[in-house]
């Protein structure tokens, strides 16, 4: 879990550093590991992050800058199988100063443009500055995990996540009764919150704002098979299948550079515990080189 925070100004009116860094600082809570900030030299663009340290621990520090690109980011969040993307790019001829998961997204993003998400496995919320293009990219992961808040406030945009951090930035904050009244009956839609003017980016979706124009649109969706189109898979067939993709999933989720820890609930989830334990020699391969957490044996 980690903090970020990105504004960007159409009217060009500078973002003061020092409120900036107060938003930042109200998220650091979600990064006890460092906070720090970056604003674009004419003022106009400022991202920030608040970091809790999970994998590169020394080098991982964010907001990311490529200079030789033109573009600064920030994550919230985890890059899933990162390793093979960073593979494949660095055959490509791209090269990387850091081995964090998020530093991924730069190049994806020069090579792909928006469409990058497609290639992105994982929780996430992100914020992606491209000063050559002059475009802010944002986005958020399929399912919506990782939160992402956002306002239009006199002209100037700004994404973080938590409302508490757009405070921060001298946006005023009120509630909206008919969404509290929602929140205690029906609940919310996937773009509301408790407050006037502050929306949350849907899950699947991503936003690019590029001078005033802006863009949002959904980039994922469930793709159910029409009926008569089902898969004629065999029961047994589709338990391998079901079986394998958890473990895949329980294995990449196991990549970090400090502790582990597995959180279970009383759903579909509780059954990986039992799955790891009876297939424990099955979750190599997957594994490889990274560091896991060894589960109990029955007793």
């Amino acid at each position: 879990m980690c903090g970020i925070i990105a504004a960007i100004d159409t009217n060009q009116i500078p973002i003061a550093r020092e409120a900036l860094w107060h938003s930042i600082q109200s998220m650091s809570h979600r990064g006890p590991d460092g906070q720090n900030l970056w604003i674009d030299p004419t003022g106009a663009v400022g991202l920030g992050h608040a970091r809790l340290s999970v994998i590169d621990l020394s080098g991982g520090t964010q907001p990311l800058l490529n200079e030789q690109v033109g573009c600064v980011a920030v994550v919230n969040g985890e890059f899933y199988d990162y390793e093979k993307t960073r593979s494949q790019l660095q055959s490509e001829g791209f090269t990387f100063k850091t081995q964090s998961d998020s530093e991924i997204l730069i190049p994806l993003w020069e090579k792909y443009g928006t469409e990058c998400v497609h290639h992105l496995r994982g929780e996430f919320a992100f914020a992606l500055w491209d000063y050559r293009k002059e475009v802010l990219f944002v986005a958020r992961d399929r399912f919506g995990i990782k939160p992402l808040y956002y306002t239009n406030h006199n002209g100037r945009w700004i994404f973080a996540s938590e409302v508490k951090a757009i405070k921060a930035l001298g946006v005023p904050i009120e509630f909206n009764n008919l969404s509290v009244q929602l929140a205690f009956t029906y609940g919310l839609n996937d773009t509301q919150t408790l407050f006037n003017g502050i929306s949350q980016l849907a899950p699947g979706h991503l936003m690019v704002i590029s001078g005033k124009n802006v863009n949002s649109r959904k980039y994922w969706d469930f793709n159910y098979p029409e009926q008569g189109h089902t898969s004629n898979m065999a029961f047994e067939e589709a338990k391998e299948e079901v079986q394998r993709l958890l473990l895949e999933s329980v294995a990449l989720r196991l990549r970090a550079d400090v502790s582990v820890g597995i959180y279970l609930s009383g759903g579909l989830d509780s059954e990986v515990e039992h799955i790891y334990r009876a297939n424990a020699e099955r979750i190599e391969p997957y594994l490889n080189h990274l560091r896991y957490a060894t589960m109990p044996n029955e007793s």
